[in-house]
């Protein structure tokens, strides 16, 4: 196994509210607020790597929600789910609900690129220099150490893991 996989694994099982950057924690509040409010479907959007699937992995390990990173992987008979890397488009969205129906799932947290085209709650994620250094910082402590290099988004970050093999 790579150094990227190991440190991406270890990331999903291991982490917890403290490893949240600044961004991350706003979005994070306000998510679970709306938890068990009567919105059936959430929804968190973002550019590429700015921490969507590390809060879904994050609210999967905290047992808050169950994971699928397609639909194809939707559980069943669950309270809540995320779905990972959703379109964004609103005969999607509401064809969504059908699927929910079949599935048993209570609550869905769509996480997209782009807002979702129809009205439910929306949280949007972005990224400072501040998140990247926090993120740095945990992959620190996980005894992972990156080249000084910059980067646009989390994902760039996590790939400079995979530079660093030997």
């Amino acid at each position: 196994m790579t150094r990227y996989l190991a440190a991406l694994n270890r990331i999903k099982q291991e982490c917890c509210e403290e490893w949240l950057t600044n961004s991350q924690r706003v979005v994070f509040n306000e998510l679970r607020r709306f938890f068990d409010s009567g919105h059936r479907i959430l929804n968190v959007y973002g550019r590429e790597g700015v921490g969507k699937t590390f809060l879904a992995w994050l609210l999967a390990n905290q047992q808050a929600a169950e994971y699928a990173g397609c639909v194809d992987e939707l559980p069943r008979a669950v309270a809540r789910a995320v779905l990972d890397n959703s379109s964004s488009d609103r005969t999607f969205v509401r064809g969504m609900r059908n699927v929910m129906g079949r599935q048993s799932i209570d609550q869905l947290i769509l996480l997209s690129r782009s807002r979702v085209e129809d009205a439910i709650p929306a949280f949007e994620l972005v990224l400072d220099e501040d998140d990247i250094r926090c993120v740095r910082a945990n992959l620190f402590r996980m005894d992972v150490e990156l080249p000084d290099k910059p980067v646009r988004n989390l994902w760039e970050l996590l790939a400079l893991v995979a530079e660093e093999e030997p």
